[in-house]
């Protein structure tokens, strides 16, 4: 699992970006069967990213094939 936690504050105007970040991570995760958990509060933004990866090591070679 990976976890990332940034500081965040509602003061901030959010920054207006190409929107593709989020999208692509739940992409990748979906991709290996994992799942994508998104908490924020008014001080912390925290993403978590579980990947399911086989224990057979060309299963994960071959998924880009």
């Amino acid at each position: 699992m990976i976890e990332i936690e940034n500081s965040r504050s509602d003061d901030n105007v959010p920054v207006k970006g190409s929107g593709i970040g989020l999208q692509s991570i739940k992409a990748v995760a979906g991709k290996y069967h994992g799942t994508v958990h998104i908490e924020k509060n008014p001080q912390t933004f925290r993403l978590n990213v579980l990947f399911i990866i086989s224990q057979q090591s060309d299963c994960i070679s071959m998924q880009g094939s």
